[in-house]
């Protein structure tokens, strides 16, 4: 199988330099929109971490690992791999350095494909993208080495933007009008807000065509995220649709963002789900210290990579026949109440009465404890054998069964012959003309007499 290396792009705005330069270069920019200065934009969670580790979890296949940051800036706490590295922006403009600083990811992300040392397939991460479940190779490229591209159910908008078009949808209509001039006009769907596969034989033939070529200097050329710029990844993965240089791909996906707690608890309900891509978006422009923490501390304990990890160690460890997932005790709003666990003990033994009481036909039994047993599955070193409960309930005889009826015994249904609806049909209509008839011959006697 050919290299694969994986590519993120990163920032830190909290480093006071970035943020000087931040502010002065936003009061030189003519127009520019609020929302591509939002602080949400450049607040730094310790996302990229947990998704790097995401990363050597579920794709340990992955050649190199490239992290594009501005120049002076370096992210902590990385795993220690030697496959991971780090490039400044100055390493990737090369004749284009008169563009930086930017404070742009399209700008940024239009110049990936000149990472020194990068595979001609590559697959492309924010820092808020994870992944959620083993991958292979085959799940982003084909084996010829095509990107494959994750379409979502939404249509790429159409129309001119305006001042109020949010940056991320004016790339989106710049998208679409550039590619309904080249190629036939026809209804097309974004690529999803996930991880992406992308070659750089695509970045190359978007940066050759000379009807392209002007729109992505230009947006090389934006310091911050304006109305005229084009999305350089979706839209050469576009291309690559147009021009059989990549081919559509399947797999699940959630996008969620954080907001309050409550949002949170439902966010890693949904991430546990299996979801093969996932992404956690910071959206909240001023949210408070205790609530980044609590999401902080979600992010470190509560992902399925954490819960994969340990089972395999646990796997590994002898003497260990079980995995035991981690506790939810880290986080107050997600331990269960003992009000729930009661009631869930109390309709598990109904369903199990009913049960007994649908299936025999002499009085039902009534349960009067529930006692749990353990049994472990026969083979203990894989990854996935976990205890498997079961209820052996404490039965006592009585007389009468617990709602005081009667067995229930459902009668045997008989599969009707075929025709034998019609058969039904045309006898009524007889003898409704029948009956007919009969009415007709009484009135003809009452009329005699």
């Amino acid at each position: 199988m050919f290299p694969i290396d994986l590519v993120y792009t990163w920032v830190d705005g909290s480093d006071p330099k970035h943020a000087a330069k931040r502010k002065l270069y936003a009061k030189k920019t003519k127009r520019l929109i609020t929302d591509s200065n939002c602080p949400a934009r450049f607040r730094a969670n310790e996302e990229l971490q947990e998704s790097i580790k995401s990363a050597l979890t579920f794709i340990p296949w992955v050649h190199k690992i490239y992290i594009v940051v501005a120049d002076g800036q370096y992210p902590q706490h990385l795993p220690k791999d030697a496959r991971i590295s780090v490039v400044p922006h100055s390493q990737i403009y090369g004749s284009m350095n008169n563009h930086l600083p930017t404070f742009n990811s399209h700008s940024i992300e239009s110049h990936l494909f000149r990472i020194p040392g990068i595979s001609e397939c590559f697959i492309y991460a924010n820092d808020d993208t994870f992944f959620g479940t083993p991958l292979s190779p085959n799940f982003f490229f084909t084996k010829n080495g095509l990107p494959k591209v994750l379409l979502s159910h939404k249509r790429l908008p159409e129309g001119p933007p305006n001042r109020n078009t949010p940056p991320y949808q004016a790339a989106k209509m710049n998208d679409m009008a550039l590619l309904n001039k080249v190629y036939k006009k026809k209804h097309r769907y974004s690529p999803l807000h996930q991880v992406k596969a992308i070659s750089k034989t695509l970045y190359k033939s978007i940066w050759s065509t000379k009807k392209f070529n002007k729109f992505l200097v230009n947006t090389s050329a934006s310091r911050f995220r304006a109305t005229s710029d084009l999305e350089p990844v979706g839209f050469a993965l576009q291309v690559g649709l147009e021009s059989g240089l990549a081919v559509r791909g399947t797999g699940t996906s959630y996008y969620g963002s954080i907001g309050d707690k409550s949002n949170i608890t439902s966010l890693l309900k949904n991430i546990s789900k299996g979801f093969n891509l996932y992404c956690i978006n910071d959206v909240t422009k001023n949210p408070s210290s205790r609530h980044m923490a609590v999401y902080r501390n979600a992010l470190r304990t509560m992902l399925p990579h954490h819960k994969y990890s340990m089972r395999i160690m646990d796997a590994q460890t002898p003497g260990k026949t079980y995995v035991i997932d981690p506790p939810l005790s880290k986080l107050s709003h997600v331990v269960r109440s003992q009000s729930r666990v009661k009631s869930r003990v109390n309709r598990r033994k109904l369903q199990t009465s009913l049960s007994l009481r649908r299936k025999s036909t002499t009085p039902v039994r009534r349960i009067t404890s529930v006692r749990k047993t353990s049994t472990v599955r026969k083979n203990p070193t894989s990854v996935h054998s976990r205890p498997v409960h079961t209820q052996k309930p404490k039965i006592t005889h009585s007389t009468y069964s617990i709602l005081k009826r009667t067995p229930l015994v459902r009668p045997p249904i008989k599969k009707r012959k075929k025709g034998t609806r019609r058969v039904r049909v045309v006898k009524h209509k007889i003898n409704i003309l029948r009956i007919q008839k009969f009415q007709k011959l009484k009135k003809k006697n009452r009329r005699k007499k």
